[in-house]
């Protein structure tokens, strides 16, 4: 019971405080705006009050479930786990500061994936079996050391739990109901009811413990393979169902390396590729925000490239014609000032000198060039 009062410290106190301290209320991010902004809430801490149900609904089922894995005597009267949290001293927070974290990341055991090569698996092995026996993991065995000397634990008493949503009796559902509200609470979101919450709990643990565990798996593999090569022909791609049993390993294809074509299908003429032999993993760096016409300025200026339209999540940003200084443009040149090639090779002039260019503009904007020109 002490440990879960520590924990519920730990996870719904000291965490919320250390992160109001690394990012408070009126944190900005590097281009100006507000850190807590849209979906980020400003959170806040919860008190260790035993007679917010929650509060108490977690403390309760977190010992008693862990009771039960250590094979020790379990204590579910109310009354005598609100007296025994009543008396348990609350940790004291002690805050961390930049130095720390700076000084933690240093002390962290990387290594560069360059300097990884087969000829030096081996040493990297007996290193990492080396910086097992940290101080970190000394002091985990030596407090696992005294929780069977004062708990009388037998390791062979040691059980794993098993997750059963439909089983009331466990505590399960309830440490989870209180878990997730709690942290709910924590950045003002909405709670959800117990019924609720056991439905999609009953959803994510065979999800959890079925395909995923599979996918993860695969790729941990794979990336055992990254550290010891880079070649191709030593990954593999895979396909499965396992609702039927099906696993499909190949050889991933090589990257796509696109060149210029004197005629190209989609746009019914020649392509040239910029540059040459760029593929999808390649990208373009721009730093900092730009409005549209900054950015068609940027690709102009560095890849000589004129930009016709400008897309993201399947909403037009931006399109040539459309520009205001094109459109000015075309309205004192009394010009069209589009030609659009549809299947088949017909072509649709947009115009600006006519009756309908209120119309078109506003058909444009509102249902999407492509939806126009369907219709």
């Amino acid at each position: 019971m002490e440990l879960a009062v520590h924990k519920f410290t730990e996870n719904f106190v000291h965490k919320i405080k250390q992160l109001i301290i690394d990012y408070p209320e009126d944190q900005l991010n590097k281009d100006g705006s507000k850190f807590w902004s849209g979906s980020k809430r400003f959170p806040h801490t919860i008190s260790c009050d035993i007679n917010n149900n929650l509060v108490f609904s977690f403390i309760k089922n977190y010992s008693v479930i862990l009771a039960r894995i250590l094979g020790i005597k379990v204590i579910n009267d109310d009354n005598f786990i609100k007296e025994k949290v009543q008396n348990t001293k609350i940790p004291e927070f002690n805050p961390r500061t930049k130095k720390d974290k700076e000084t933690n990341n240093t002390n962290t055991n990387l290594y560069d994936l360059n300097d990884i090569n087969p000829d030096n698996i081996e040493t990297l092995v007996e290193n990492l079996l080396q910086d097992s026996d940290s101080e970190e993991i000394k002091t985990i065995k030596e407090e696992i050391n005294l929780l069977q000397k004062d708990l009388n634990i037998e390791p062979n008493a040691i059980k794993i739990e098993k997750f059963e949503k439909d089983d009331d009796s466990n505590g399960h559902i309830d440490f989870i109901f209180a878990c997730s509200n709690l942290r709910a609470e924590n950045y003002n979101i909405k709670t959800i009811d117990r019924e609720k919450l056991k439905i999609i709990a009953g959803k994510i643990i065979p999800a959890m413990s079925t395909t995923t565990a599979a996918i993860t798996g695969l790729a941990s593999l794979q990336l055992y393979t990254l550290l010891q090569t880079d070649k191709i022909n030593f990954f593999r791609n895979c396909y499965l169902n396992l609702a039927v049993n099906i696993f499909i390993m190949t050889v991933p294809s090589k990257e796509i390396k696109h060149q210029d074509e004197e005629f190209n299908e989609e746009i019914s003429g020649p392509l040239k590729a910029i540059p040459l032999n760029w593929t999808v993993w390649d990208k373009i760096i721009i730093n900092g925000s730009k409005t549209p016409k900054e950015l068609i300025d940027f690709i102009k200026s560095e890849y000589n490239v004129d930009v016709i339209l400008i897309t993201s999540n399947g909403i037009t940003i931006a399109q040539d014609f459309l520009l205001e200084e094109n459109l000015e443009q075309a309205i004192k040149d009394g010009k069209k000032i589009a030609t659009i090639i549809c299947n088949g090779g017909r072509t649709i002039d947009f115009c600006i000198d006519n009756a309908k260019k209120i119309f078109l503009m506003r058909e444009i904007r509102k249902k999407g060039f492509l939806e126009l020109i369907k219709d």
